[in-house]
């Protein structure tokens, strides 16, 4: 065995899928981490008392996009849709640059409300566009073995583009960095139609699927979404304490993290007066996010839910809410909120998102695959909202200190369902098997 095999356990032809797969991804992260630091400076200039209507602007702007994209998957091919979904987010790209660039002020600040809606949609919607085709084409062996290093690829690109992002920011300003995310973007569609294309030639893609079925959830507009999708994962949650208790954690998780995401929007518009600085701050928080994350993923994630088990993996993340939101009640600055915006996203992301993803190997897989789906879209941003319009109002009617310690009597409670979800997971696991031997 050469050292390419040891590294990377796979033959020839897959090698080079892998290469093509993890291309993409890389190219597709790196174009995200280069948009999303200037989403975040804009959601500055746009203050506080903005982020309520942005988050609900977002969260119906994916209600309309879910149909629609559903009627693409029913009618093109995966290379179409592939080449369809990018080009479209390169074209806006392209038109975010010309219009920021002929505006006033008045009319930029109309760009930045659009740009971090947009910014929102391209990132759901063109990650879950990679893995959906990725799953297509990679069998199940294969995708134990190879999505690990995908996914490796796509955090490096994260990192890359961080780290470009904060230090090019000042020379290249909103719309060289806009050119430059367009630019790799494309890239990552010629990659995708390539992958396509040697996935078709070594006979890898699963033959006889329905285009239907290659990518994303049933067609069929409104009525096939409330049919098909949203009712039945209210008759799942109301049959299935456990379920209902997994989506509660997930919620919660959106309603914290908005929480210090405003808090921290707010701090940096006190103290950074200047685009260009704030784009530059914002990706360097995001660097130090993706940094510690590999950490968290590489070294201590497996050994955690090895050593500890689910449950207690999972309240570490509440266990921090309430460190921070007890210190927020007690200091509001910078450097705090900074710090603990860095804690709680390294921790969601390295720690919780495995812990969280185990909760589903349980459950029923028709049920599984649609409560995540409306997890992603519908609840997940609805809880943003709750959570932008809460910390709006408490800081506007001066009683942020009783709002921040309610959170911490919540991440108590949060704290504790993630213990007895880590309980029910492993009693299930158990059945299961136990099922499975005798069967």
């Amino acid at each position: 065995m050469n050292w390419a095999e040891r590294w990377l356990p796979a033959n020839k032809e897959e090698r080079s899928l892998f290469l093509l797969a993890a291309s993409w991804f890389f190219c597709l992260l790196s174009s995200y981490y280069i948009l999303k630091p200037i989403r975040e400076a804009m959601g500055v200039e746009l203050g506080v008392s903005r982020l309520p209507s942005l988050f609900l602007a977002t969260l119906l702007t994916m209600l309309v996009a879910l149909p629609i994209y559903n009627f693409l998957v029913a009618r093109l091919s995966r290379r179409w849709l592939v080449i369809s979904v990018y080009q479209f987010f390169v074209t806006c790209l392209a038109a975010f640059s010309l219009a920021y660039q002929g505006l006033d002020q008045e009319g930029r600040l109309v760009v930045a409300r659009v740009y971090f809606v947009w910014v929102s949609v391209f990132a759901m919607w063109s990650v879950s566009l990679f893995w959906s085709v990725a799953a297509d084409i990679f069998q199940s062996e294969a995708a134990k073995r190879l999505f690990g290093p995908i996914a490796a690829a796509g955090t490096t690109g994260a990192i890359a583009s961080s780290l470009m992002a904060s230090q090019l920011s000042g020379k290249l300003g909103v719309v060289g960095l806009w050119i430059a995310a367009a630019a790799v973007l494309q890239l990552a569609v010629l990659l995708g139609v390539k992958l396509e294309a040697r996935a078709t030639q070594l006979a890898l893609v699963k033959i006889g699927v329905g285009r239907r079925e290659a990518v994303g959830p049933p067609a069929g507009g409104w009525s096939g979404v409330l049919q098909e999708v949203l009712w039945p994962i209210v008759r799942d949650l109301y049959r299935s304490p456990y379920l209902l208790g997994t989506t509660a954690y997930i919620c919660l998780v959106a309603l914290a993290g908005t929480t210090v995401y405003s808090l921290l929007n707010q701090q940096v518009g006190l103290a950074i007066t200047k685009p260009p600085e704030r784009v530059a701050f914002f990706a360097s928080v995001n660097l130090a996010v993706q940094l510690l994350t590999v950490v968290l993923q590489g070294v201590l994630s497996a050994r955690l839910l090895s050593w500890w088990g689910v449950g207690r993996t999972l309240m570490l993340l509440p266990l921090a809410y309430v460190l921070i939101f007890g210190l927020f009640g007690w200091r509001l600055n910078l450097t705090l909120v900074t710090g603990a915006f860095i804690l709680a996203s390294s921790l969601a992301y390295g720690l919780t998102v495995p812990a969280r993803e185990l909760l589903f190997t349980v459950v029923d897989k028709s049920a599984k695959y649609r409560t995540k789906a409306v997890i992603d879209t519908v609840l997940f941003r609805s809880f943003d909202w709750l959570a932008s319009v809460g910390i709006e109002q408490a800081l506007k009617q001066q009683w942020l200190v009783g709002y921040l310690l309610g959170l911490v009597a919540v991440g108590v409670g949060w704290c504790g369902l993630g213990g007895w979800l880590g309980q029910r997971q492993q009693q299930q696991a158990e059945e299961q098997a136990r099922n499975k031997s005798a069967g």
